[in-house]
C-alpha cells in the first residue's frame, strides 16, 4: 500500500504535468475531464484512511485540489452560462470522504 508522501507526489506530478499541457488544451471541458481522470484518482484514494488522518495531511490534500482546479478553470468566456455555474465544478474532497464513509456504512449495515 502507498503511503501519504508517495500519493501526494504523484498527484502534485500529475498537476505539473497538467500545467503543461493546459496551452495546448485550452481552457473548459478538457481540462476538466484530464483532471478527472488523472489527479482526482490519486486524491480519492483510501478516502476512509484519509479521515482518520491529521487535519494537515487532508489540507495538503485540498491544497493539491485547489492548484488543479485553478488550471481547469471551467468558465468558458465565449459562450454565455445557460444557468449560473456554482463556485466549483466540483464537490470538495471532505464531501465526497464522507460520501464514501456514508456509502461504506450503509453498505456494512445492509
Amino acid at each position: 500500500m502507498a503511503t501519504s508522501n508517495t500519493l501526494l507526489k504523484k498527484a502534485l506530478y500529475r498537476v505539473s504535468a497538467l500545467r503543461r499541457v493546459a496551452s495546448s488544451l485550452g481552457q473548459g471541458r478538457e481540462m476538466l475531464l484530464l483532471y478527472k481522470a488523472q489527479i482526482r484518482p490519486y486524491l480519492e484514494y483510501a478516502a476512509l484512511s484519509w479521515m482518520s488522518c491529521a487535519a494537515s495531511h487532508t489540507r495538503r490534500l485540498d491544497s493539491i485540489q485547489r492548484r488543479a482546479l485553478r488550471l481547469v478553470d471551467v468558465a468558458d468566456p465565449q459562450d454565455p452560462p445557460v444557468q449560473p455555474e456554482p463556485v466549483s465544478p466540483l464537490d470538495s474532497l471532505e464531501h465526497r470522504r464522507d460520501v464514501a464513509a456514508l456509502m461504506v456504512f450503509h453498505k456494512a449495515q445492509i
